[in-house]
């Protein structure tokens, strides 16, 4: 094998190995379906009690419906214990309905510029701070039926551009 040859493979497995490296694995107990570099997760009905740690970073579609998940504060805390979706930056279309969430915080939803669509229904929110969607221009589609006990004021919405708001019954 010449010298060219050698190199030539050496740098295809470089290569490789950065590809394979930069590419998260779907969490075990979710089904993702990869198209045109978008992914889409499903972990809805799983019996999660928080958000697996290894969703894609090519996510834009992410299912946890049917869960029992409570708390997204824990789950998404950076180093400065500020809660937010790190890693998912290209997520356009987040369902987290039928849970157990109670509260959301304002810096839950900074990272997700990107989100067109957000299903938060059929939890047991009861409050939601007036900055929680202060970094989600693109959202156009909220669902917040199903939580009996929501008190939202005024400036809740004022940042979004709503198409379809699904209200508190």
């Amino acid at each position: 094998m010449g010298m060219k040859t050698h190199m030539q493979l050496l740098s295809a497995g470089v290569v490789l190995v950065l590809f394979t490296t930069s590419v998260q694995c779907c969490p075990s107990v979710c089904q993702c379906t990869t198209r045109n570099f978008q992914t889409s997760v499903d972990c809805s009905r799983k019996n999660l009690l928080t958000v697996p740690a290894t969703i894609p970073y090519n996510t834009t579609e992410l299912d946890l419906s049917h869960n029992y998940v409570q708390d997204l504060t824990y789950v998404f805390q950076n180093q400065n214990n500020n809660s937010e979706f790190l890693g998912l930056e290209n997520l356009e279309i987040l369902k987290l309905s039928n849970n157990s969430i109670s509260s959301i915080t304002e810096s839950v939803f900074t990272k997700l510029s990107m989100l067109r669509e957000l299903d938060l229904s059929d939890n047991n929110i009861e409050e939601m701070n007036d900055k929680t969607f202060k970094e989600t221009q693109n959202l156009t589609h909220l669902n917040l039926s199903g939580n009996k006990n929501l008190d939202l004021t005024n400036n809740t919405f004022r940042t979004l551009n709503i198409i379809g708001l699904f209200g508190s019954q």
